[in-house]
């Protein structure tokens, strides 16, 4: 019921508080079902082999359990008495019974039939017979494999020991507390209730006898810390010292039995003083058990328990009821801004629309200015990225036969596609690399604002990349290397530069300048002999013979000499000049195209954004038309669970009062 007023709280302070009420729920319940038993539960709670079999022993006057060197209890034992004539032991939710005499199989970690550690058996004693004063007082005795045994007894130890009435913890006084023995009893304060304990300092004729002199320090430090537990470690400030000191003991269980089984009976004065201990603690543990002092063992801690969660709820309640009647006053106020925040945002976001559409059409074409950029930069690259490709240049001889010939153009191919792959992975590499990081700059500066301003929560819009491909396998598909040998005097030679050198009509059709290639070859053929003859002659009657005869030297000189010099590695450099001027003219005519692409791009991935942004835009504005209504719905809400606060407030004053009365009529006369 309460779970419902704290609605409004921030989840971190809700689960706190819901933390709270569930720890009382859960201590309330097993409060509940300690009190609904009929018996007093005891509890023999320590470390392996520290004796707590040997204590219930002694003082059952019996050897009941088996106890001995080491690890001896196995599982779980809980010793009661019955109605029945005979003693038998069974396992807890199974009704078949065995005799006495099995207990050792079962209980003894020594015996190859015991149980497993999380195992509770049942030992029931006849009342009838010599089961004791403690069991014929309806008093059930649990005796633990201890704490040690294994990590996995967690679950069995809450559920079949943290609801005792009263706890005997068994310590080894030749060793120290463990953390393990302090967090149960930690345990229970917080679980339950604050525990009745019992602290026995066992094996104290050992652990006195090996350091005799130091045996007075060694009691003292055992004493601090016991009183610690009893005090500080389980919330028991109200306990005094005295009576704390009550509770703690220096015994030898095993001394004790031999004593009360007439195995022991001459006696030193030491082993008197540490058995008339063990006889005082089994007085005060009897009046703890007494029906003068049951009903205070039985509720007294509980109805502390329960006194100190009525005023941590109650203080709870108050701090709520504040809590509500504050939210009350804001919620009004709360309505007039949204209101008003709601009408200028729709302003806002008009405005702002504007905006951003001019700085998305500015950024587009600044995009496709700086693609021109970049383009024409790392066209004119190519011919330094060229000159780093490594790879042997095929022979490409026509004077090979018709075979060899056509095996050479297939490596020249390959050359090419290599050639082409390197180029065109410098290519985008550096495009991509120049590009992207200038347009992602501007692109992150729009959207960080658009960010800020739209108050996004969600992750931010993926990073801008521009998407540059160019197929150079594509572009030069047609590409023609020539590789034959040309002399740079001959007729061919310079009608290449004259026609470099005068301006040439407007570009024809393919049909028509394969139709003139033909037409120019087939005159230079036909010429190029009368055209020698004549420009022979001219040069004789111009210089005389011995003029054109150093000419002709020189230009046989020069011709011998290229030929020469036209070797793999000049085809190489040949073929790459080429290619690559081929490469920048068809690339510099797409230039404008590709630049467009990238701002398209741009232009897309800003609309996206933008889409985002005014999305997010509008859901606050929503946002807040929902934030106006359930305000409104929240303060109807309010005044409904501060009534309900007020109920549940008068309710825990009546259970204080009706607490109070049960204590000063039950416990005060027990005290």
């Amino acid at each position: 019921m309460l779970q419902e007023n704290f609605k409004f709280y921030d989840s971190d302070k809700k689960e706190q508080i819901l933390d709270h009420l569930k720890s009382y729920s859960r201590r309330i319940e097993s409060i509940a079902s300690v009190l609904a038993r009929k018996c007093l539960k005891v509890v023999f709670f320590g470390r392996t082999s520290n004796g707590k079999s040997a204590v219930i022993n002694a003082m059952l006057q019996q050897r009941i359990l088996p106890s001995a060197m080491g690890h001896t209890t196995s599982c779980f034992c809980r010793v009661a008495a019955t109605e029945e004539s005979m003693s038998y032991v069974c396992l807890d939710g199974n009704s078949e019974r065995w005799e006495i005499q099995c207990l050792n199989q079962f209980a003894n970690a020594h015996s190859k039939q015991c149980l497993d550690a999380r195992a509770l058996l049942h030992v029931n004693l006849p009342k009838t017979g010599n089961c004791g004063y403690l069991l014929q007082n309806d008093v059930v005795l649990i005796d633990t494999p201890g704490v040690d045994v294994t990590a996995q007894l967690d679950d069995c130890i809450d559920r079949y020991c943290l609801d005792a009435d009263v706890f005997v913890l068994v310590l080894n006084a030749e060793s120290t507390l463990s953390r393990v023995e302090q967090q149960f009893f930690t345990d229970v304060g917080q679980k339950l209730s604050k525990p009745n304990l019992f602290i026995l300092n066992n094996r104290w004729d050992v652990a006195s006898s090996q350091e005799p002199e130091i045996e007075q320090l060694v009691r003292e430090q055992h004493t601090e810390r016991c009183l610690e537990l009893l005090g500080v470690g389980i919330g028991g400030e109200g306990r005094g010292v005295g009576e704390a000191m009550q509770r703690i003991f220096y015994v030898s269980a095993l001394e004790a039995l031999q004593i009360r089984l007439g195995v022991k009976k001459s006696l030193s004065q030491d082993t008197e003083l540490r058995f008339e201990e063990f006889q005082q603690f089994e007085k005060e543990f009897a009046n703890c058990i007494t029906a003068k002092s049951a009903m205070r063992t039985k509720f007294a801690n509980h109805c502390l328990s329960a006194q100190e969660m009525l005023e941590e709820l109650d203080i709870i309640l108050m701090n709520l009821q504040s809590d509500l009647t504050e939210l009350t006053m804001e919620s009004f106020l709360r309505k007039t801004l949204l209101a008003a925040s709601l009408k200028c945002r729709e302003l806002q976001i008009m405005q702002r629309q504007q905006e951003l559409n001019s700085k998305v059409e500015q950024l587009t074409e600044a995009a496709q200015q700086l693609g021109v950029q970049v383009l024409n930069e790392q066209i004119s690259r190519l011919t330094t990225w060229v000159q780093d490709f490594r790879m042997p240049f095929p022979n490409s001889s026509q004077h090979h036969h018709h075979q060899q010939h056509h095996q050479d153009m297939r490596q020249l191919r390959h050359y090419q596609s290599s050639l082409g792959n390197h180029l065109e992975q410098m290519m985008m590499s550096q495009v991509l690399e120049q590009l992207s990081a200038r347009l992602q700059r501007k692109v992150s500066q729009l959207e960080s604002e658009m960010l800020v301003e739209a108050q996004v929560s969600s992750s931010p819009p993926p990073p801008f990349q521009v998407n540059y491909f160019v197929d150079f396998q594509g572009l030069s598909s047609d590409f023609q290397p020539d590789l034959e040998f040309r002399f740079s005097w001959g007729i061919s030679a310079i009608w290449q530069r004259i026609q470099g050198k005068i301006l040439m009509p407007p570009p024809m059709t393919q049909a028509t300048t394969n139709g003139l290639k033909r037409q120019v070859l087939l005159i230079s053929d036909n010429a190029s002999m009368g055209a020698t003859l004549v420009f022979g002659s001219i040069l004789y009657y111009t210089l005389g013979w011995r003029s054109i005869l150093g000419l002709g030297t020189v230009v046989s000189s020069i011709y011998f000499y290229e030929n020469l010099s036209w070797s793999r590695l000049a085809q190489e450099c040949s073929f790459k000049s080429q290619y690559v001027r081929f490469l920048q003219k068809r690339l510099r005519g797409r230039v404008q195209q590709t630049a467009s692409s990238i701002g398209q791009q741009m232009q897309q991935h800003l609309k996206k954004s933008l889409g985002v942004y005014f999305t997010e835009l509008a859901q606050n504005g929503k946002t807040i038309k929902d934030e106006l209504e359930t305000t409104e719905k929240q303060w109807k809400k309010l005044q409904k669970n501060d009534c309900t606060l007020k109920l549940h407030q008068t309710q825990g004053t009546q259970l204080a009062e009706r607490l109070r009365i049960f204590q000063e009529t039950y416990l005060m006369g027990h005290i």
